[in-house]
């Protein structure tokens, strides 16, 4: 019975490889569960015992990524607080969630087949996935959302930020990010200081002082970015 779990969940892998690749060459609109069932040389009926229909098919993909994406965030949020031994607990818990953050720039560059996915499915404005999946990867998108905003109440706990609405910081966050990941494509024609690195530094500075970071908590943290 293991075996066939493990089969089937190789076998599921594999589609949503090929499902991605699809992504990639006609984009999200053009997902089909047929041209799924042709890319992977499948009848059309077997596929359907995997993905009861595209909305499934779209919320898997998602979610599989948005989950990977988590992972890569919260391993650059440890390594960054790690770099830092010397600061204390709630510069450090500051540390984690800027630094996952600017992990999402830098994986951009990283992992440029899940960034495009993901940065497509956070921006269409049409609707991709019934009621059901909708939820199943809203709960997906909150777990890595968590990356950051776990450790920005644990700042303000430990008196490193005043207290405030962490999911809302967090989502200002990273749509301040976000936005500099597309601003990042003309980063060749821009000066040093309007590049989206630069862009991200001084925005991180401003939130900080905006959520009542000392001066020396942003010094700290920015320094514990800077190194790594």
């Amino acid at each position: 019975m293991q075996r066939r779990e493990r089969r089937r969940s190789d076998r599921k892998d594999a589609m949503l490889d090929a499902a991605l690749a699809l992504v990639l060459e006609d984009g999200l609109d053009a997902l089909t569960i047929a041209k799924l069932a042709g890319r992977m040389e499948m009848a059309v009926g077997a596929m359907y015992r995997y993905f009861p229909g595209k909305s499934a098919l779209v919320a898997a993909l998602q979610a599989r990524e948005v989950l990977s994406l988590a992972a890569d965030l919260r391993l650059a949020s440890e390594t960054a607080v790690s770099a830092a031994p010397e600061l204390s607990p709630g510069d450090r818990a500051i540390v984690r969630a800027f630094a996952a953050t600017r992990g999402y720039l830098r994986q951009s560059v990283e992992a440029p087949h899940r960034h495009r996915l993901i940065d497509a499915s956070l921006s269409a404005t049409e609707q991709l996935l019934d009621p059901d999946a909708a939820r199943s990867v809203a709960d997906v998108l909150g777990r890595l959302l968590e990356v950051v905003s776990t450790p920005l109440i644990e700042a303000a706990r430990l008196g490193a930020l005043t207290e405030g609405d962490a999911l809302a910081r967090t989502h200002i966050l990273w749509a301040a990010v976000h936005g500099f990941d597309h601003l990042r494509k003309q980063d060749r024609n821009q000066p040093r200081r309007l590049r989206a690195a630069a862009l991200v530094e001084i925005a991180t500075i401003d939130l900080m002082r905006g959520w009542g970071a000392t001066p020396t908590t942003i010094e700290n943290v920015v320094g514990a970015l800077r190194r790594t």
